[in-house]
C-alpha cells in the first residue's frame, strides 16, 4: 500500500490575495486576502470562474482513480465519470435501492406517514383508511379498496432536476386541509401552500420569504364566549418569515431578481447578507399574502427568532422567543378566544427572561404542562395552573424578578433523573398517559407513566435491542403511539404500542377484589377488550413494518460502545462498528457495561479477531448545539465497512446534548477547545487500541462538524490521514455576519466581544492555517459546500480551502511541498443537506469515498467478491 504523498504534486488554481485585504477588529488589524470571496453576486465573475476551474481540478482528480473491468459513463452534468468514481456510485445505488418508510400517525379518520421506493429522490406522503398490514405501499399487495391508500403529496412531480423538496406540514385541527412548505435547490428558504385533502385540490393560498417557521392553526368557527372582548378568528395560520430580499415583491419588478434564464427564484438562497427582523404574521384563508397581518416583531432586537404552535383544539397560541441556538427561550401564552387580533398587547409573559428552556407539552381543563431544564440541566417536568396563568399580568415586573409565574406557581411531576436525559414527551390517552424518552449513556429508554402519578414509571417499553427512537409519534387524544427504531445496524423498524383506555387509578375492581376487563384502544378505532392484572401486562409492541437494506444483515455487524479519557479526564463515549469478529482490544473499565445485547452478540460471534490496524476507519463527530449523535443506521456508514472492509466511529463530544446542558455547556465558548481534545482523544484511543492507524484514519463532519474537522487538522494533522469536512462553519471571526450566523454565538462565541475574539482566534480554522513542512503536513483534505447553502454560507468553505492551499503553495517554493491533495467540491442547486434529492446525495457520496479512496490506496471491494487496487499505479 503507498501513502497519500505518493498521489502526486498537484497545481492548485491560482487564486488573489488581497496583500492589503483585513479588517479592524478590537483595535487589531486582522490579515484577510481572501474578503472578495465573500461577494457570491453573478457580477463577481472572478469568484465564479474560480469556483468553475476548483470544481474542474477535483473532477480531474477523481476521475484519474480506475478500475479494471468497469467502463466509465457520463454524470447527470454530462462529465465523464472516472472508472472509480462509477464504481462507488453503482455500489450507492444498489445499497440505497430499497423501501424506505417513517412510522404512521392519525388525524382525522386516517393514518398518514411518509415512504419512498428504491431510487425515488424524495419522500411520498401517504394515507389510508386503517393501518396497512406493510407501510410498503409500493407492494401491489398492499394497495386495495378497504385501505383505500392515497398519495396525498408527491415532491418528485414537483421538478425535473429533484430539486424542489418537501419541508414540513401542518394539518387543519379538522384534519381537512393541509398546510406544507416547499424548498427549492436545497435553500431553507420555503413556500407554504395548502392543499384540500378531501377533493385532493390545491387552494390558491400561496405565502413566501417563510424562513425557521412553524405553522399554526386557528380554530374556525371560534369558540370564544364572548364576541365583545375580540375579533372572531377567522380560519388561518400563523407562520414566521424574514422581510423580501427582492428588489421588489411586484410582478413588474421581478425580471430585476431573475437569472438568466429569467427565474425570479434562481437565486434565492445565494445571497450571504445577515438575516435580522424575523417575524410572526397571520394568513387568513383565502386572502393573498400581501393582506398578512403583523403579530409579532421587535424591531429594537432585530435578531430575535420567533416560533408559533398551536393547542390541538386552537384555543392558544403557543410564542417561543428566541435570541441565539442556546437551550433558553421566552415562553408566551395568547387564548386566542379572548385576544385574537390583539395578540401581542394580550400575550401572558409566562417567561420574559432568557435564563432557561421552556416548551408546553399540552394542556388540560386545569394545567399546562411544560418541559424545561430550569433548575434541571437534565430535563423535567412541570405543570402550572391554567387559571393563574389567565389571571397573570407581567407588566411592571422588576427585571431582577426572573420567572415570577414559574417560580410561583409550577408543580414538578416529572423530576430531573439523577444520570439520564428527558429527550421527549407525550401526554396521550385523552390525559390519562405520559410517554417520556430517556437518553441514558447515548442509547434511548421509553417509559410510560400515569398522569395521576407521572413520577413513577408504571412500564418501560421494550426496545429491541441497544439504540434510539426516532419519530415517537402521539396525540392527546390516541390511546396508540408509534416510532421508528434505529441502531448503527438496524435500518429502521417501526413499532406500534396500544394503551389502556384506563390508568391503573380507573380500574374496574370485582367483588373480589381483582381486575376486570383492563381495556385497551385499537389503533384502529375500534375498542378491544382485554384481560390484564396490570400495567406491566398490557400488550408489548406490536411491529407494523421493517426496512430491509440490500446487502446488509444485522447479523453480520457488531458494535461497541468505548468510554475514552481526554485531555482534562473527561469519559467520552464513542461507538465502534464494524463486521463480526471486531476486536478492538485494550478494554478496560471504562468501557460500557449497560450495553449488553450489544456486548454479548460479541462474546458469542467467532471468527479471528482482527486487530493488524489494517482496517480504515471512519471518524464522524459533531459536539455542539446541543445536537446528540444517537445510534442511528446510515447506509453511507454500512458500505463503508462494505466496501472497504473498514470501521466506522461516532464520537459523542461535548457541545452536543448526550448528557445534558452541563455537558453542552463544557463545549461551548471558552470551553470549545475540549471538543476538539475530546475528538484527538478518540481518534488516539482508535489507534493505541489498533482498530486502524493514522494513515488509514478519515474523518469527517458537516456544519459545525465541518468546524471541528478543521481545527482538528491544524492542531494534530499528525493524527488523520484523511479528512472530509462538509459545509463547515471555517471563519469563526466573520461568521455572525452571514445569513443566521448571528444565532451561533451561542456555541461559538461573539467575535464582536473582545474577551471573545481572543478565544474565538485560536482554535478557527480559517485562522490558525500552518505552512506544511517535511515534518509537519495537511492529511489529505476535502471540503464540500453547494451555491444554495444559505445555512452556512460556502464562502466559508471558499476562504478556508484557498488559505490551505495558499499555504501549500507556498510550502512549495520553500522546498518542503505539501503532499497530499487539498480540494473542494461545490454542488449546483443545492443547499446545506435538507431535501437533498437521492441522485445528489449518490453523487456527492460516490466522490467523497472515491476522494478516500484514492488518497490512502485502499483495497475497494467489486461486487462483494474481487478486491482491486483503488488507484492507478
Amino acid at each position: 500500500m503507498r501513502s497519500a504523498a505518493d498521489c502526486g504534486a498537484i497545481e492548485y488554481p491560482p487564486t488573489r490575495f488581497d496583500e492589503d485585504g483585513g479588517y479592524e477588529l478590537h483595535g487589531e488589524l486582522v490579515k484577510d486576502g481572501f474578503l472578495w470571496m465573500e461577494d457570491a453576486a453573478p457580477s463577481n465573475r472572478e469568484l465564479h470562474e474560480w469556483i468553475r476551474r476548483q470544481n474542474e481540478l477535483t473532477h480531474e482528480f477523481l476521475a484519474a482513480g480506475k478500475l479494471p473491468g468497469l467502463a466509465a459513463r457520463k454524470d447527470d452534468l454530462g462529465e465523464q465519470r472516472g472508472r472509480l468514481q462509477q464504481h462507488f456510485h453503482d455500489a450507492f445505488e444498489r445499497t440505497l435501492k430499497y423501501t424506505k418508510f417513517t412510522a404512521p400517525f392519525k388525524r382525522g379518520d386516517r393514518f398518514y406517514w411518509y415512504a419512498k421506493a428504491g431510487l425515488q429522490n424524495h419522500f411520498l406522503l401517504f394515507s389510508a383508511r386503517k393501518l396497512p398490514p406493510s407501510l410498503d405501499v409500493f407492494d401491489a399487495n398492499v394497495a386495495d379498496n378497504e385501505l383505500d391508500v392515497r398519495v396525498v403529496l408527491d415532491p418528485n412531480t414537483w421538478s425535473e432536476d429533484g430539486t424542489c423538496a418537501l419541508g414540513s406540514i401542518s394539518f387543519s385541527h379538522d384534519s381537512k386541509l393541509l398546510a406544507f412548505t416547499q424548498q427549492r435547490r436545497g435553500s431553507d428558504w420555503a413556500t407554504i401552500k395548502v392543499l384540500d385533502v378531501q377533493s385532493n385540490t390545491m387552494l390558491e393560498d400561496e405565502v413566501d420569504w417563510v424562513k425557521f417557521s412553524s405553522i399554526a392553526w386557528t380554530q374556525s368557527p371560534s369558540t370564544c364566549a364572548d364576541d365583545t372582548q375580540a375579533e372572531q378568528a377567522p380560519l388561518g395560520f400563523y407562520y414566521s418569515r424574514f422581510p423580501s430580499l427582492l428588489q421588489s415583491e411586484n410582478d413588474a419588478d421581478a425580471d430585476a431578481n431573475a437569472d438568466a434564464n429569467g427565474d425570479v427564484n434562481a437565486r434565492r438562497g445565494t445571497e450571504t447578507a445577515a438575516l435580522e427582523l424575523h417575524s410572526v404574521y397571520f394568513h387568513e384563508l383565502g386572502s393573498p399574502q400581501k393582506s398578512d397581518r403583523l403579530v409579532f416583531l421587535d424591531e429594537s432586537a432585530p435578531t430575535l427568532l420567533y416560533g408559533c404552535s398551536a393547542s390541538r383544539d386552537g384555543r392558544f397560541l403557543y410564542v417561543s422567543v428566541s435570541e441565539s441556538c442556546a437551550p433558553k427561550n421566552l415562553l408566551w401564552l395568547v387564548d386566542l378566544r379572548r385576544s385574537f387580533g390583539r395578540e401581542r398587547e394580550h400575550a401572558t409573559r409566562l417567561v420574559n427572561a432568557f435564563v432557561a428552556q421552556f416548551s408546553v407539552i399540552d394542556y388540560d381543563d386545569q394545567y399546562l404542562f411544560i418541559e424545561t431544564n430550569f433548575d434541571a440541566p437534565r430535563g423535567r417536568v412541570v405543570k402550572v395552573p391554567l387559571q393563574a396563568a389567565a389571571d397573570w399580568n407581567e407588566a411592571g415586573t422588576s427585571e431582577d424578578k426572573l420567572l415570577p409565574f414559574v417560580d410561583k406557581y409550577a408543580v414538578e411531576i416529572v423530576l430531573q433523573h439523577e444520570k439520564d436525559v428527558l429527550s421527549e414527551v407525550r401526554v396521550i390517552g385523552e390525559g390519562r398517559w405520559m410517554v417520556t424518552v430517556y437518553c441514558r449513556d447515548v442509547q434511548h429508554i421509553v417509559q410510560l407513566r400515569d398522569m395521576r402519578d407521572a413520577a413513577r414509571v408504571m412500564f418501560n417499553v421494550p426496545l429491541p435491542d441497544a439504540g434510539c427512537v426516532e419519530s415517537l409519534l402521539a396525540r392527546w387524544e390516541d390511546y396508540f403511539f408509534t416510532y421508528s427504531f434505529t441502531n448503527f445496524t438496524t435500518p429502521g423498524v417501526v413499532h406500534l404500542v396500544e394503551l389502556p383506555l384506563q390508568s391503573e387509578h380507573d380500574e374496574q375492581v370485582d367483588s373480589n377484589g381483582s381486575v376486570d376487563n383492563y381495556k385497551v384502544a385499537d389503533s384502529g378505532g375500534e375498542k378491544a377488550e382485554v384481560e390484564s392484572k396490570s400495567v406491566a401486562l398490557m400488550p408489548p409492541p406490536r411491529e407494523l413494518d421493517r426496512m430491509r437494506v440490500p446487502g446488509v444483515s444485522s447479523e453480520h455487524y457488531e458494535t461497541k460502545q468505548l468510554f475514552v479519557r481526554s485531555k482534562d479526564g473527561t469519559r467520552v463515549p464513542m461507538f465502534v462498528v464494524g463486521k463480526r469478529g471486531l476486536n478492538i482490544g485494550g478494554e478496560s473499565a471504562d468501557d460500557n457495561d449497560i450495553n449488553k445485547s450489544i456486548t454479548n452478540i460479541e462474546s458469542a460471534c467467532g471468527g479471528a479477531a482482527i486487530r493488524d490496524a489494517s482496517r480504515p476507519c471512519l471518524l464522524y463527530g459533531y459536539g455542539g448545539f446541543m445536537v446528540s449523535l444517537m445510534p442511528a443506521f446510515s447506509a453511507t456508514w454500512a458500505l463503508w465497512i462494505e466496501q472497504f472492509d473498514g470501521v466506522v466511529a461516532v464520537a459523542n463530544l461535548r457541545g452536543g446534548g448526550e448528557y445534558g446542558e452541563q455537558w453542552h455547556d463544557d463545549g461551548i465558548h471558552a470551553r470549545k477547545q475540549n471538543v476538539f481534545d475530546d475528538f484527538h482523544a478518540c481518534a488516539e484511543a482508535l489507534i493505541e487500541r489498533k482498530v486502524t492507524r493514522r494513515e488509514l484514519l478519515t474523518v469527517m463532519g458537516g456544519s459545525n462538524g465541518g468546524l471541528l474537522v478543521g481545527a482538528c487538522i491544524n492542531q494534530r494533522p499528525d493524527l488523520y490521514g484523511c479528512a472530509v469536512a462538509r459545509v463547515g462553519v471555517l471563519d469563526i471571526l466573520r461568521f455572525h455576519l452571514f445569513s443566521i450566523g448571528a444565532a451561533w454565538t451561542s456555541d461559538f462565541g461573539d467575535p464582536r466581544i473582545a474577551e471573545h475574539a481572543k478565544f474565538i482566534r485560536k482554535y478557527s480554522p480559517l485562522h490558525n492555517v500552518f505552512t506544511p513542512t517535511a515534518e509537519r503536513q495537511y492529511p489529505a483534505t476535502l471540503l464540500t459546500t453547494a451555491d444554495h447553502d444559505d445555512r452556512v454560507v460556502p464562502l466559508h468553505s471558499f476562504k478556508y480551502i484557498a488559505q490551505l492551499q495558499r499555504h501549500a503553495t507556498n510550502a512549495a517554493l520553500l522546498g518542503t511541498p505539501q503532499r497530499a491533495p487539498l480540494l473542494i467540491r461545490v454542488d449546483v442547486n443545492a443547499g446545506h443537506g435538507a431535501g437533498k434529492p437521492t441522485s445528489k446525495v449518490i453523487d456527492e457520496n460516490a466522490d467523497i469515498f472515491c476522494f478516500v479512496a484514492r488518497v490512502l490506496d485502499l483495497d475497494v471491494q467489486v461486487e462483494n467478491v474481487v478486491k482491486v487496487t483503488g488507484v492507478d499505479k
